[in-house]
Formats: C-alpha cells, sequence, structure tokens
C-alpha cells in the first residue's frame, strides 16, 4: 500500500486483512468477522469526531467500503475440550465431541 500505511512509526510489516487471518488460524483462532475496509484513517489520528457521526457511520455498513482505509478482523481462540471430559467438565467417558 503506497503512502498513508507507512506515515507511522511502528508500521513496519506490510499486513491485509487476510494475512492476519490467516496466521491467526495458524495459531488456533476461528475468524469470525474480516471485514477489508471498515474505519477511515482520519479515526485514528486526529482530534475525535462527534460520538454522533461514529455511531452513525458503524450503522451504515454501505458507507465502510467508500471511506474505510483500515481493515477489521474479529477472532476468538478455539477452546480445547480435554478428551475423555464433556464440555461440562462431567467425565463423559468417550472423547467429546469437538466445538463447532
Amino acid at each position: 500500500m503506497p503512502g498513508a500505511y507507512w506515515d507511522f512509526w511502528d508500521h513496519f510489516i506490510p499486513l491485509t486483512e487476510l494475512s492476519l487471518s490467516e496466521v491467526l488460524k495458524m495459531k488456533g483462532f476461528n475468524i469470525e468477522s474480516c471485514i477489508p475496509r471498515f474505519l477511515p484513517y482520519s479515526m485514528s489520528t486526529g482530534g475525535n469526531p462527534p460520538l454522533f457521526f461514529v455511531r452513525l457511520y458503524l450503522k451504515l455498513p454501505p458507507l465502510w467500503p467508500l471511506f474505510g482505509k483500515q481493515f477489521l478482523v474479529v477472532a476468538r481462540k478455539k477452546r480445547r475440550v480435554e478428551q475423555g471430559a464433556a464440555p461440562n467438565g462431567d467425565s463423559a467417558g468417550g472423547a467429546a465431541a469437538p466445538l463447532a
């Protein structure tokens, strides 16, 4: 990505929503949501926009691809169920079913 991304001192690894999702999956996370263009750069720099505008923007997903420059990835760590125990902690006497 040319320009604005590299203007920050801590931006030395080029990440995309796809590369971050891949690493999270490799580390045992489930991707719950992946939005390629979510927030404008102006949301992280400069003055704070009025809360009314932030709420309005978040309620209008069709605007995200137009103004969004930063991605959003929401992930949750996979829960490990020990073999031989039911998900509620009781002994099941066999392998527990995988969680969906």
